[in-house]
């Protein structure tokens, strides 16, 4: 073998172990956390759907708003937050080799039509109401400018609302 092609094959030996070497490094999983909270408040939003499309990773956000989802593969994810009272929205992120990508989510209020509840108990007759029933209309729910059924049931007789922190849960009992 002649000293030229020595070294025409220790260069191309070496150019095949730099480009084997380049596309043999693992792929690390990596983690999306961030925090969801209300566009107009800034109050956290607490049990937000973040879902990334197409993989089946999903978490539900806490209290505070946070959330982490971990084990995304390196590449571009569409990211969905849903959550009923609230508009979803859909961000594209890039995931690179093992990194935590930090994100923050507001999400605009999306009123929810509902059908008018009534709640009679003791019925006298068909179409009247018991003594002591009440009737909340669209009206006095809009003028309200309350965010939750708590809210607007809070204070009336015969209904205790009980509050897990400023922005918690909401629990409505009926005594008697």
């Amino acid at each position: 073998m002649s000293a030229s092609s020595f070294v025409r094959c220790a260069a191309l030996c070496a150019f095949v172990l730099v480009v084997a070497t380049r596309t043999a490094n693992a792929q690390y999983p990596g983690e999306l956390s961030g925090r969801v909270t209300d566009a107009i408040t800034g109050v956290p939003v607490e049990s937000a759907l973040v879902e990334v499309i197409g993989t089946g990773l999903t978490v539900l956000s806490d209290g505070r708003g946070h959330y982490r989802l971990r084990g995304l593969e390196p590449g571009r994810h569409s990211v969905r937050f849903t959550r009923m009272g609230y508009e979803s929205q859909v961000r594209e992120i890039e995931i690179q080799n093992g990194e935590t990508k930090w994100l923050v989510v507001q999400l605009g209020a999306r009123p929810v039509e509902l059908e008018e509840v009534r709640a009679a108990p003791n019925v006298a007759r068909v179409g009247e109401p018991a003594a002591g029933a009440f009737t909340i209309d669209r009206d006095e729910i809009e003028g309200s400018g309350e965010h939750t059924a708590a809210g607007l049931l809070e204070g009336r007789a015969g209904l205790v609302v009980q509050r897990r922190g400023s922005v918690g849960r909401q629990t409505v009992s009926i005594r008697g």
